[in-house]
C-alpha cells in the first residue's frame, strides 16, 4: 500500500466528515471534561490529545510539556478526566512498592529456604513449589 491508498483510506473510514467537523467533534468530547473551556479543548486538540482517555493516562510531565499548561492544571485535567473514563482502579509505582514493602510473609519453618524464598511464603497467594523427588 502507498502512501496515497493509506490517506485515501483514513478519509474513507471518517465518511463524509470534514476535517473541521471531525476537529469540532473531538474539541466538544474534550469540553465535557469539567474546567476545559474552547481555548484549553483547542490546545489538547493542537497537542495531538483527542480524549479523556488519553488524559487520564498521560504523565502529568508530558501533559504540561505537550499543552504548556502549568503543573496544577495539568493535575487538575488529568483528575477531572479519570472520573469520564472507565480506567478501573490504577495503582501508580508508589502504591504498588509500598505494598511490596507491607507484605507478609510465612515462614517455611527452615531459614535456609525462607531465604531462597526471599523471606518466606507471601501471605494470601497461592504458592505451588515441586521438586524431583529426593530432592
Amino acid at each position: 500500500m502507498d502512501d496515497n491508498e493509506e490517506v485515501s483510506d483514513l478519509r474513507t473510514s471518517f465518511g463524509d466528515e470534514t476535517a473541521e467537523q471531525r476537529k469540532q467533534a473531538i474539541m466538544s468530547d474534550l469540553m465535557q471534561i469539567k474546567g476545559v473551556g474552547k481555548s484549553q479543548a483547542e490546545k489538547l486538540y493542537n497537542a495531538q490529545i483527542y480524549s479523556c482517555l488519553q488524559i487520564a493516562g498521560m504523565p502529568i510531565p508530558q501533559l504540561m510539556d505537550k499543552t504548556g499548561f502549568n503543573k496544577k492544571a495539568s493535575e487538575t485535567l488529568v483528575a477531572n478526566a479519570k472520573p469520564l473514563c472507565d480506567l478501573g482502579d490504577v495503582l501508580g509505582a508508589d502504591s504498588i512498592y509500598s505494598a511490596e514493602v507491607d507484605r507478609v510473609l510465612l515462614t517455611t519453618g527452615s531459614k535456609d529456604f525462607d531465604n531462597l524464598l526471599g523471606g518466606g511464603y507471601p501471605a494470601k497467594l497461592i504458592t505451588e513449589i515441586h521438586a524431583e523427588n529426593g530432592m
